[in-house]
C-alpha cells in the first residue's frame, strides 16, 4: 500500500537480477522502484517516503526540461528500424572489437523497454533498436560498454578501465545517456 503522503504515481518492478533497492526517474517523468526478489514491499515504500522531497525535486527538473532526443517507439517502429539498427551495431562492434579482440556468441536487436543493451554470461550481446536514433558518440559508448562486459561481467574498476581505452570520456557519455531514461546492463 502506498503511504497517503505520496502524490506521485510509482511503479514497482521486481527483478531477480537486482541486489539492491533502486529508484529511477525517466526523462518522461515516470518513477520506478526496482526491488530484489523477496524484498519487503513495506520497506520499499518506507524508502520512497523517505526520499519523497528528493523525488519531487527531480520530477520538477525533468518536467521543466525539453527532451534532447525523440525517437520512434512501439512494435511498428521496431519492425521498421530493426535491420538498420542491426547494421549499425554490427559495423561498430567490428570496429571496436578490432581493438579489444573479445569473443562473442551472438548479436541481437530487441524492442526493450528499460535497457539500451545487455551482455549475457554466454557472450550474447543485445541492443535496443532505438540505439540507431542516438548520436553516434552515445551509440559507441553503449556498444563499447556491452563489449567490455565480455571480459568483465560487472562494473568494477577493471571494467571501466577497459571502457576507457576506447572511450576516454565515458563518464560524460554515461551521464548524458542516463538522461534518456533507459540504462545499460
Amino acid at each position: 500500500m502506498v503511504p497517503p503522503l505520496l502524490e506521485t504515481d510509482y511503479r514497482i518492478r521486481v527483478s531477480p537480477r537486482a541486489k539492491h533497492l533502486r529508484l529511477t526517474i525517466s526523462n518522461q517523468g515516470s518513477v520506478v522502484i526496482t526491488i530484489p526478489r523477496g524484498f519487503s514491499l513495506s520497506k520499499a515504500w518506507d524508502f520512497v517516503a523517505e526520499k519523497e522531497s528528493w523525488i519531487q525535486k527531480k520530477l520538477r527538473q525533468v518536467r521543466s526540461q525539453k527532451p534532447k532526443y525523440a525517437y520512434p517507439s512501439g512494435i511498428q517502429a521496431y519492425k521498421k528500424y530493426h535491420k538498420a539498427a542491426e547494421t549499425l551495431v554490427r559495423h561498430r562492434i567490428i570496429q571496436y572489437n578490432n581493438f579489444y579482440r573479445f569473443k562473442y556468441r551472438s548479436i541481437s536487436i530487441r524492442n526493450q523497454k528499460t535497457r539500451w543493451g545487455s551482455c549475457s554470461n554466454r557472450g550474447n550481446l543485445q541492443f535496443n533498436y532505438q540505439i540507431m536514433f542516438l548520436p553516434i558518440h552515445l551509440a559507441d559508448y553503449l556498444i563499447v560498454h556491452e563489449l567490455c562486459h565480455l571480459s568483465a561481467m560487472n562494473h568494477s574498476l577493471n571494467f571501466w578501465q577497459l571502457v576507457e581505452k576506447t572511450i576516454p570520456d565515458y563518464k560524460l557519455r554515461r551521464k548524458e545517456l542516463r538522461t534518456l531514461g533507459l540504462h545499460t546492463g
